[in-house]
């Protein structure tokens, strides 16, 4: 029978050093003449549940005076779902699976954002930027936004947010010969121009010509008696052959959304001047 007993007690222990914390496995009364046996049962259960390792740890016990710094802890012993404290990254990380950043995240200097890694093969991977309806609030200086009504790219310059175009702005205006020298604004290009191609032909003559301006004019032009002449004077020419009659223009200010041409007329030519051009950035 003691036999039976002492096999009892020690799967008990057994049971209670490598599970949950133990349990008392003798009480006493008042009145009850206390064992020295089963004093020593439960100090037995004790010392073997501590002796094998301390495995169940109270909720909210542990402080953060408690851990060193050398703990070395694995990420996957961590709850990061939520971190509402900062956080500073050095070296090399790398962040895996859907992650939510709340606040600034600014790298410093020498280091970079890294995703060439991203092959875009889906919707759900590469970088998506800022959006909004109207990105005229989007004016910090580098501050990108996407306009999803217009579908454009806008760029911050510290006090306007400007839309990214292509670098090349097709277009036409009109000039009547007949107007008096002086001067035209050509807008709504979108950017300002740094050379453009012109051509230009008269509605009621065979007077063509063909420039290029980008500061320093050149240009060749075919005048009504169908030969070709170059001038590095004007880079837009309408000529009467027969009598020197002629239109000139001549770009002389890039602005940020257009050009100005400077006009000079000579003799009294006529007719409507239709200039087609290309604007390059």
């Amino acid at each position: 029978m003691k036999k039976f007993t002492l096999l009892i007690l020690f799967t008990l222990i057994c049971s209670t050093s490598f599970s949950a914390p133990p349990t008392r496995l003798h009480t006493y009364t008042t009145g009850t003449t206390i064992s020295s046996s089963d004093v020593t049962d439960n100090e037995d259960a004790i010392f073997n549940y501590l002796g094998a390792g301390v495995d169940s740890i109270k909720d909210g016990s542990i402080t953060n005076a408690d851990i060193v710094a050398s703990a070395g802890i694995p990420v996957s012993k961590l709850d990061l779902s939520t971190i509402a404290t900062n956080v500073s990254f050095t070296g090399n990380n790398t962040f895996s699976g859907a992650n939510t950043l709340s606040g600034n995240f600014t790298l410093s200097d020498s280091y970079k954002l890294d995703l060439s890694n991203v092959n875009c093969s889906s919707t759900t991977e590469g970088l998506l930027l800022p959006q909004a309806t109207s990105c005229a609030s989007a004016t910090a200086e580098g501050q990108l936004c996407w306009d999803t009504d217009n579908d454009a790219l806008y760029v911050g310059n510290s006090t306007s947010a400007s839309i990214i175009k292509p670098s090349y702005k097709v277009g036409s205006l009109t000039r009547d010969t007949a107007t008096a020298t002086g001067t035209q604004e050509e807008t709504g290009v979108g950017f300002q121009p740094s050379a453009i191609i012109f051509f230009a032909v008269e509605d009621t003559s065979d007077e063509i010509s063909f420039g290029f301006e980008d500061g320093t004019s050149y240009s060749v032009y075919l005048a009504d008696d169908g030969a070709w002449r170059p001038s590095a004077l004007t880079s837009i020419k309408d000529e009467e052959a027969t009598t020197g009659d002629r239109y000139e223009g001549t770009v002389t200010a890039f602005g940020a959304d257009g050009f100005t041409i400077s006009w000079v007329k000579t003799g009294t030519p006529t007719g409507t001047l239709t200039v087609y051009y290309m604007a390059f950035k």
